[in-house]
Order: C-alpha cells, then sequence, then structure tokens
C-alpha cells in the first residue's frame, strides 16, 4: 500500500509563539569543504607537473604558481574554517536566546501570580481592619464632631498605599539631581552634638503621635528623593491632630500642587528645618550617646 506523503514536522517558534513550517538548507560540514579543496589542489599540482614535464623548461614559474595555489587553497579552508565556526556560534546564541526568552515568561508567569495572591490578601486585610475604624477612632479619645473624617481620611490613606505597594514599578521621571543626594545623605546621618542639641529639644516638645508622624513623612521623603521623584504628599492637616502639631513647629509646611493635580487636600512636605529634626529619628547607623540619652534609648538604635 503506498504510504502516505508525509508532511515535515512543524515546530514552535518561541519568540514569537507560532508555528512556523522549517526551511530546507544545503548544510556541508566543513572537513568535507576541506577534503574536496584539497583534492582540487592535489589535482591543480599535478596537472602543472605534467604540464611541466612536457614542456621542460619554466619549472621555476610552474613551482611559484604551484605554491599560489596551494596558499589560494590553505586561505580558502581557513575561511571555511571560521564560517563553521561563526554558524555554530550563531546557533549557541540562537539557543541560549530562546531559553532566556522562556525564562523571562516563566518569570511573568509567576509575578503575575504573586501579585494576584498579594492583591489578594490585602483586599482581606482591608476587609478586616476598615470596619474597626469607627471604634477606634472613637476609643482614641477623638471629637465627635471629627470623627467622621478621621475614619475617612484614615480608610483613604490605607487603600491608597495598598493600590502604590501593588502598583508596577514606574519609570524614574527625572535622574537624582545634587539637592536630592544631599538631602538624602542629611537625613541617613546623625548630626554634631551642637546642631543634634538644639534639634533634640524641639523634638522633646512634640507629642509621641508627632514624632511618629515626622519620621513617617522623613521616609517617605527619603524614598522619593531616591527614586527623583516630587516629594510633597497629599493629606488633610486639619483632621490630623499630629500633622496640625508638625505644621505649628514648622516643621512640615504646605506646598503648591504639580500643575493638574489638585485634588482639594493640603500637599505637604518637611521643611528645612523638620529634616534637621527627622534626621535624629533617621540616621543610619549607631546614634551618639548623647543622642541615645536624649531620646531615653535604653539600647541605642533611633529606628
Amino acid at each position: 500500500m503506498a504510504q502516505p506523503d508525509r508532511q515535515p514536522d512543524r515546530q514552535p517558534d518561541r519568540r514569537r509563539g507560532v508555528v512556523v513550517e522549517p526551511r530546507a538548507q544545503l548544510s556541508v560540514s566543513w572537513q568535507s569543504a576541506a577534503v574536496i579543496m584539497a583534492l582540487v589542489a592535489v589535482a591543480c599540482i599535478a596537472t602543472l607537473l605534467v604540464f611541466v614535464g612536457v614542456s621542460g623548461d619554466q619549472a621555476l614559474a610552474a613551482v611559484a604558481l604551484a605554491l599560489a595555489i596551494l596558499a589560494f587553497a590553505a586561505q580558502i579552508f581557513y575561511s571555511i574554517a571560521q564560517g563553521q565556526q561563526a554558524a555554530q556560534q550563531l546557533l549557541h546564541n540562537e539557543r541560549l536566546y530562546n531559553q532566556t526568552q522562556a525564562l523571562l515568561t516563566d518569570i511573568s508567569l509567576t509575578s503575575r501570580e504573586i501579585r494576584g495572591a498579594q492583591t489578594g490578601l490585602i483586599d482581606r486585610l482591608l476587609q478586616g481592619v476598615l470596619p474597626s475604624l469607627p471604634e477606634a477612632v472613637e476609643d482614641a479619645g477623638v471629637a465627635p464632631e471629627l470623627q467622621g473624617a478621621v475614619v475617612q481620611n484614615v480608610s483613604r490613606t490605607l487603600r491608597e498605599a495598598a493600590s502604590d505597594a501593588l502598583a508596577p514599578p514606574r519609570v524614574i521621571e527625572r535622574p537624582v539631581s545634587a539637592e536630592d543626594e544631599r538631602i538624602i545623605e542629611l537625613l541617613r546621618s546623625f548630626p554634631d552634638r551642637a546642631e543634634g542639641t538644639r534639634s533634640l529639644e524641639l523634638l522633646a516638645k512634640l507629642s509621641s503621635g508627632a514624632r511618629d508622624e515626622l519620621r513617617a513623612r522623613a521616609r517617605y521623603e527619603l524614598g522619593r528623593r531616591r527614586l527623583g521623584r516630587p516629594v510633597g504628599q497629599w493629606t488633610d492637616i486639619e483632621h490630623i491632630p499630629a500633622l496640625a502639631e508638625l505644621e505649628d513647629h514648622a516643621l512640615i509646611e504646605r506646598l503648591d500642587p504639580p500643575a493638574g493635580d489638585d485634588d482639594g487636600r493640603d500637599y505637604v512636605a518637611l521643611t528645612d528645618q523638620g529634616r534637621r529634626v527627622a534626621r535624629l529619628l533617621t540616621g543610619r547607623g549607631q546614634p551618639p550617646d548623647w543622642l541615645i540619652r536624649g531620646l531615653g534609648y535604653p539600647d541605642g538604635g533611633a529606628g
């Protein structure tokens, strides 16, 4: 029985995710090509020797021509070897490219799965936390007329933080400037004792809530400046006593919002004095002894 014609096997193209037909290619190993060229060279030399034996003169010219033919054959052999090596390297690069593309696809799928799991966890966390906010605000002693605004502000802040945490990485808007680098270094280092003592006196006047808010604002500004992004932050100063306290001590200030980005709330950032005080709480490494005593840390560390 006649066998049906077999269609050539189709192979998937990983770069495009489609199936393509293999193309017919003429393939000759470099060893075979080298043998063929060697036989051609030997035949040429044999022809020259026969020619010299018959003519009997111009032997020197014939030898020179034979050497030229040998050199040409050697050059062809070398070119074929180089071509074969280049083809093997190209094949290796193609395989490496396909493997890399497959790995990147796996990473992308895994990242999506992780992001989906994180989204579910945060949603469940918010569902458990938000309903208890009114009771927590009431227990904290917030004035009844402000409780609704405080709950609304905290809820919005939590949702915005969750949205920022799950947002995909964004491209840096502008390079980190020299001013950014200066302030980053300022907030990650401790002052000398003379300057630090003045800042410590002002820090001692703040409530614990205002201290925590000051530390949070400084850390937020550190992260923004490392990315070269604006350092202002939207908030409602009137509804958050700790922020109002920071503003009263000139540690934060209200800024003009970016063009076309005004949601009706206060756009605030640390002042220069606020950064000098905040560096007591955000400095990197072991705090000096005078700061440990001033802040009342028994074991050191400014957090």
